[in-house]
């Protein structure tokens, strides 16, 4: 069985981009933190296709924790003489684990930047007394 699930932060904001094809995909990297006493971050590159690929490009910016599931595609190449691998997750599912008011608020603060308008700050629901 080849699968993978993992948890991390989008590590770029995704570019919707369609194959020959005209298959929609984005190509993304994930930052996961190893749980160590050193502060180690690892780096994997990911592949989403078709709708799944557009939901992630309309609504995920750059810093968002996402949960991606998958599998592992391993492609061999060679490079000066060398063999060499690569390892992609190809995801099948792609999990939106944040609010999406941070990614409103952020685009509110970039669209009103050098005007007047009013921007309001993004207030927690523990900030709030409901009486």
């Amino acid at each position: 069985m080849n699968k993978v699930v993992l948890v991390g932060r989008i590590t770029q904001n995704p570019e919707l981009k369609q194959t020959n094809n005209g298959v929609s995909y984005v190509q993304f990297n994930i930052a996961i933190n190893r749980p160590s006493k050193e502060k180690v971050t690892d780096f994997i590159p990911c592949v989403i296709y078709q709708q799944q690929a557009e939901n992630l490009a309309r609504y995920v910016v750059k810093g968002r924790l996402i949960g991606v599931e998958g599998r592992i595609q391993v492609d061999k190449f060679e490079k000066e003489g060398q063999s060499r691998n690569t390892i992609t997750i190809v995801c099948s599912n792609v999990h939106f684990l944040e609010s999406g008011k941070s990614q409103e608020t952020h685009e509110i603060k970039q669209s009103s930047h050098n005007t007047n308008e009013k921007v309001f700050e993004e207030v927690s629901d523990d900030d709030v007394d409901p009486f």
